[in-house]
């Protein structure tokens, strides 16, 4: 059942995550607590995830930002897609990606930008067979970290 995050979505949510970056940072359980329950409070951070049999098995998360240009219509950020690698294949992922781009029309943004971390081919044909664009735009990343 694809839907919005809970609270009490967070362990399973952080077990997903784990497979999301083979050099993850560790957590806290307090601090992933903090930052968790600041993201449930913001109405414009919002955690799709996809749940079978009571597991937590694809999630993204999407931030709404507010936009003085273009009509000033907001647009969405979508990062931290990853669907659990025995789930894979199956539309999982590809659901969450779907509430994502309702909530985002629903909050009537101008575009969703989707962040990647991997160039592997199959991935790349898999956001675009998902609807984006890599040519559309060009993003760079600095580690602040």
């Amino acid at each position: 059942m694809v839907r919005e995050a809970r609270r009490t979505d967070l362990n399973g949510i952080l077990l997903l995550y784990a497979q999301l970056h083979s050099c993850a940072q560790p957590c806290t359980v307090e601090n992933a607590e903090t930052v968790w329950e600041q993201i449930l409070k913001n109405p414009d951070c919002h955690v799709v995830v996809n749940e079978v049999y009571g597991r937590i098995v694809s999630a993204c998360s999407m931030v709404i930002v507010p936009d003085i240009a273009r009509g000033q219509r907001p647009y969405a950020l979508v990062e931290n897609m990853v669907t659990d690698a025995s789930f894979r294949r199956q539309g999982f992922g590809s659901a969450c990606l779907r509430e994502a781009k309702r909530i985002a029309i629903q909050n009537n943004c101008y575009q969703i930008v989707l962040m990647a971390g991997s160039k592997e081919p199959g991935v790349m044909h898999y956001y675009e067979k998902s609807g984006y664009c890599r040519s559309e735009k060009t993003a760079f990343a600095q580690s602040l970290i």
